[in-house]
């Protein structure tokens, strides 16, 4: 595919991702096996101009073509007039062709292949229907440049739908990986997540150390590391029951979330401990927001020791979490027995 129309895969990939929900590579994969599979039907056919088209809302978009029919990935099929709505009456009739099985939240068509069948109610269009893993997906339409055209395609049927049929089976392919693909992320997703609060947890806090110490190593940055052990849990479980623990750790989780910067991370990496990986943050930036979240928590009612540490450009992240953890309990330490504790840690 030339540049030109990889820099259209782009709209088409906007247009597309958020009905399908799929992996971009899939789409891109998919866009690039479709230019060639729609250019065959030029190959084979008396009609060169070819689109492949998706109904996305009230509108029939194009998302691959071949041929000098003037259309981009993105833009509306509207030629000839009144496409649009013809093909939205057809896919009418073409989905009640499909029978879905919702019961175990598999969408699964009751046929056990694709059928090409051209409709031609609407001069000027020849629209076939492409069904993908999931039914109906939309159809790949020619534009007739003149009724003599028009009837020569009538009479090479055979070849455009063989074709047809194969731009099915290649949409089918890659609509199943893009599902394998999201299966994939939301597993990894979920093993990197803590449940209860939608934070990172430990094991996501360690890669993303990993990731950070790489990149100051490299270029010679600072990092903040702040590690919060919330005061009293166990008393609260103990005296309240763990409902009330539950939400302890829940506001926490969400006080922490909505006080730190975009560039920041945060992770419950323990029952009561939580730990935030703070990029590019100065001595005053760190001690600035350790009186803006411990502000916050306490307005929601949340008690927590904290400790603060910096890597500096020529020290060790991974030595600066060791540093926030004793610095933390330190703190608690001193918050237990009145004293104040001295402020971040470099390292």
């Amino acid at each position: 595919m030339d540049v030109p129309a990889r820099r259209d895969e782009g709209r088409a990939l906007s247009a597309l991702t958020p009905v399908e929900g799929a992996a971009p590579i899939a789409i891109i994969d998919f866009l690039a096996n479709a230019e060639s599979v729609v250019a065959r039907l030029g190959e084979h056919t008396c009609v060169s101009d070819w689109v492949l088209a998706r109904c996305l809302g009230d509108e029939w978009v194009v998302l691959a073509g071949h041929g000098g029919h003037g259309f981009r990935p993105g833009d509306v099929l509207d030629r000839p007039e009144g496409a649009g709505a013809h093909l939205g009456a057809l896919a009418a009739m073409w989905a009640d062709d499909v029978v879905v099985d919702l019961t175990e939240g598999n969408v699964e068509p009751l046929r056990s292949e694709p059928r090409a069948e051209p409709l031609d109610e609407l001069p000027g269009l020849v629209a076939y229907p492409l069904w993908g893993g999931d039914g109906l997906f939309g159809a790949v339409c020619a534009l007739p440049a003149d009724p003599d055209e028009e009837a020569d395609l009538r009479g090479n049927e055979a070849m455009v739908r063989l074709t047809v049929e194969l731009l099915t089976s290649v949409l089918g392919l890659d609509l199943d990986r893009s599902r394998l693909q999201r299966r994939l992320d939301a597993a990894e997703s979920a093993a990197l997540s803590d449940p209860m609060t939608g934070l990172g947890n430990r094991r996501a806090f360690e890669r993303a150390v990993d990731r950070e110490e790489a990149r100051c190593a490299r270029f010679g940055h600072r990092a903040g590391i702040m590690v919060l052990d919330l005061d009293g849990l166990k008393r609260m479980n103990d005296s309240w029951g763990h409902d009330a623990g539950d939400d302890l750790i829940r506001r926490a989780g969400e006080t922490i979330r909505t006080t730190l910067r975009t560039t920041d991370q945060a992770f419950r990496i323990g029952g009561d401990e939580f730990a935030l990986l703070l990029p590019e943050v100065t001595s005053d930036g760190l001690g600035g927001l350790h009186e803006r979240l411990t502000g916050a928590l306490a307005a929601a009612g949340v008690a927590a020791s904290v400790g603060c540490a910096i890597r500096e450009p020529t020290g060790s992240l991974h030595a600066s979490v060791r540093a926030a953890d004793a610095e933390m309990y330190e703190r608690k330490r001193a918050r237990a027995g009145g004293h104040r504790s001295r402020g971040p840690i470099t390292g």
